[in-house]
């Protein structure tokens, strides 16, 4: 029986990647894997195996369905629950991971979500995956680091592919989340209200068009874009009277005020009698009778990974318009998807987003409205699409076989690492290090002129790699090292960029555009990884095997 270590939200948290988690836990159990998730939580202990029942579901998290979980229980009891340690900014460090890993004999770990808090240590010690939602185009620096430890990227876009793969080496397939036809069937089934009743209950005219927003308030950067959203009904109304808004969106802990859509809303002076807004959280039978009251979806979003209610509201043949971006572009078959105004710069993620254009927007409800009101559309074909292509057992098949394939790019026991690198600080008597022991790298930080010189002589590594972490070669560091080692056991590497990892040649004999990223954080090591094909017959760092072969003695210097 192989073993799964799952890295994302407990299948009864909140949110579109729990529903997915929950999924995947139902897959693993008929497919006999022994699974195991890890998350991180400081009232756990690390490293500890827990059970269902040693969890306090009420304290730990927001249920998105109390009776849908009492309904899963038994298989919420299957998998064994560990957790990580706890760092500032909930971080994950593969290093944790790989503790884990040792200890439960894991033949795979799968990663759910974005990857922003990864910290890239090491590499996994066993097959690696990721069901990655990509927000930005191009991608982002981060997951140009991050991404490229993991052995399969299952993207969530079609699109998510061509974004990524000059970027990275790892397998890169595309595999929507599950949105299973079957599963909206019942919940459809179980709303005893009619439609009439519903909106009768809500005051909606009968014969309104009813224009809904599903999604989380969770970003102060408004990634939702439901300003922009806000204007386009207000520029529809004008045109057509007969249309109403309906908002649902689950508003996070954020102080008074901040991202209050009402406020919001107000702002562009709406008349109140033709909107609502719902900032509290609701389960699943809510969200169906937001469903069943709805004629168009609209997502204004800045981006999407995925979007859940795009493809949910589609198959319950309901038309949608979106932002042409990320797998909005992809997943909108039943409606209309318009092109943005320009790239936005997105603090949180650190990357490009797309602004939503209002007019354009406009235009593509407008033609949706129509459409609705004239009863037209290929809402049966796109209908059969879904069904056939994201039902639980497609989707399930397909994750199997994607699991089956994978194979490592390394083998990390094997490893044989016979460099050291120095980070060469600020301050010539100021030096920090980088050891390799037990399949780890260790930072050292040395604080006199002496002990960073006695430090590098008593290194044993065959080859010594010197680089900045300020951007800025300190050539009297260099000559003295050169003078302490025997020259043809020593390369001293280029400064690299702190942020973005790109290397800048400091001779001619360097070639453009290979990389070495470093980064040191809160004396965390991010990554220390070296790219093939490093100065043509020089060096080659291998990719696979991390260590470098020197064929003669080369000493940077800037030009």
């Amino acid at each position: 029986m192989p073993t799964i270590l799952l890295s994302m939200p407990h299948p009864w948290n909140f949110g579109a990647y729990a529903m997915q988690s929950y999924y995947l836990l139902k897959m693993f159990h008929e497919l006999k894997y022994e699974v195991i998730y890890v998350n991180n939580d400081k009232k756990y202990n690390y490293n500890k195996i827990y059970k269902f029942s040693d969890l306090d579901m009420k304290q730990d998290c927001e249920i998105q369905d109390v009776n849908s979980c009492n309904l899963n229980k038994k298989l919420y009891k299957y998998p064994k629950y560990v957790f990580l340690p706890h760092y500032d900014n909930d971080a994950k460090v593969i290093s944790d991971f790989n503790e884990i890993i040792k200890i439960n004999k894991v033949d795979y770990v799968l990663f759910l979500g974005d990857i922003l808090n990864l910290i890239t240590n090491e590499n996994f010690i066993c097959k690696s995956l990721i069901w990655y939602p990509n927000h930005f185009e191009p991608l982002d620096r981060n997951n140009k680091i991050n991404l490229e430890y993991f052995d399969t990227i299952i993207c969530l876009a079609p699109s998510a592919i061509d974004v990524i793969k000059e970027h990275v080496t790892s397998r890169l397939v595309y595999v929507p989340h599950v949105i299973d036809y079957d599963t909206v069937v019942m919940k459809k089934d179980s709303i005893q209200k009619t439609r009439t009743e519903l909106r009768k209950e809500l005051k909606i005219p009968d014969d309104t068009i009813v224009i809904s927003i599903i999604g989380g308030n969770y970003e102060r950067s408004m990634r939702k874009g439901f300003d922009t959203s806000f204007q386009v009904f207000k520029n529809v109304l004008k045109i057509y009277n007969n249309v109403f808004l309906y908002v649902q969106a689950h508003r996070f802990a954020f102080k008074d005020g901040d991202n209050d859509l009402i406020n919001i809303m107000e702002s562009f002076d709406v008349p109140k009698d033709k909107y609502i807004i719902n900032q509290t959280l609701v389960d699943s039978n809510r969200i169906e009778e937001i469903y069943k009251i709805t004629d168009i979806l609209l997502m204004g979003s800045k981006t999407e990974g995925f979007g859940v209610p795009l493809i949910e509201a589609q198959i319950r043949g309901i038309p949608v318009v979106t932002n042409k971006f990320a797998a909005m572009k992809d997943h909108t078959y039943y409606g209309i998807t318009c092109e943005s105004e320009q790239s936005q710069y997105d603090q949180i993620g650190a990357g490009l987003v797309a602004l939503p254009n209002v007019k354009n927007l406009t235009d593509g409800l407008l033609k949706v409205v129509d459409m609705v009101k004239n009863n037209y559309g290929n809402k049966n074909e796109v209908i059969n699409k879904i069904k056939n292509e994201m039902s639980f057992d497609v989707v399930k098949k397909s994750i199997h076989k994607v699991i089956e394939e994978t194979k490592m790019r390394h083998d990390v026991d094997k490893l044989e690492y016979d460099f050291c690198v120095v980070l060469v600080g600020m301050c010539r008597n100021k030096c920090r290090m980088l050891k390799f022991d037990d399949n780890k790298f260790k930072l050292i930080n040395v604080n006199d002129e002496k002990s960073v010189y006695e430090s590098i002589k008593n290194i044993s590594y065959k080859y010594l790699i010197c680089l900045d972490d300020q951007c800025s070669i300190i050539h009297e560091f260099v000559n003295k090292i050169s003078e302490i080692h025997n020259k043809k056991s020593i390369v001293c590497i280029m400064k690299t960029l702190y942020n973005d990892g790109m290397i800048y040649p400091m001779d001619n004999n360097f070639t453009r555009n290979r990389r070495v990223n470093i980064m040191v954080s809160n004396d965390i090591v991010q990554k220390a990884k070296f790219k093939s094909n490093f100065f043509d017959d020089l060096i080659t760092f291998g990719l696979e095997t991390g260590c470098a072969t020197v064929t003669e003695h080369i000493i940077a210097t800037e030009s």
